[in-house]
């Protein structure tokens, strides 16, 4: 009897390491996955500050000075322009290739309030119709701007925001 005793007392010392071991791992793997997310995350917003600078960069946009580009301005005149060029089907190419899905809005705060879409490509799920649903976050980023509007010759306080679309 005694020695029964000792192997059952074995097999439950040993069942028991092996249940401390697969909590271990468990562990390790939802930490992993956790940084994973972080790290996904991190990457998606680094992704739309990129897109921001490519944004304030564009020439079809930005203010001017005797053929010198302002920092940080956007002609209000040339926005709207362009946010009519983004939505002709000849130019929507050229504009996904620079911006791709993402969504450029100009917010003027101060001392007028109005927003100007300047470019909103949304990714088609049309397709996906047979894969389980999939949904798109959408990661914006706020940047403080001015706006030059060349008709008043004045300027105004604006926000760009610039959002990606990522799964």
């Amino acid at each position: 009897m005694p020695k029964k005793n000792l192997i059952k007392n074995k097999l439950i010392t040993k069942s028991r390491k092996a249940q401390m071991k697969m909590m271990e791992n468990v562990a390790v793997m939802i930490i992993f996955f956790m940084l994973l997310s972080l790290d996904i995350e991190k990457y998606v917003q680094q992704q739309a500050v990129k897109l921001a600078k490519v944004v304030a960069a564009l020439p079809e946009v930005r203010c001017s000075e005797e053929n010198v580009p302002v920092q940080d301005c956007f002609d209000l005149l040339r926005v709207e322009e362009t946010a009519l060029k983004t939505k002709d089907l000849n130019t929507q190419r050229y504009y996904f290739e620079i911006l791709g899905y993402s969504r450029v809005a100009i917010e003027e705060k101060y001392p007028g309030n109005g927003i100007i879409e300047v470019y909103d490509n949304q990714p088609n799920l049309a397709q996906a119709a047979s894969i389980e649903e999939i949904t798109f976050n959408y990661i914006p980023i706020y940047i403080p701007i001015t706006l030059f509007n060349a008709t008043t010759n004045q300027y105004s306080f604006g926000v760009l925001e610039v959002g990606t679309y990522d799964k």
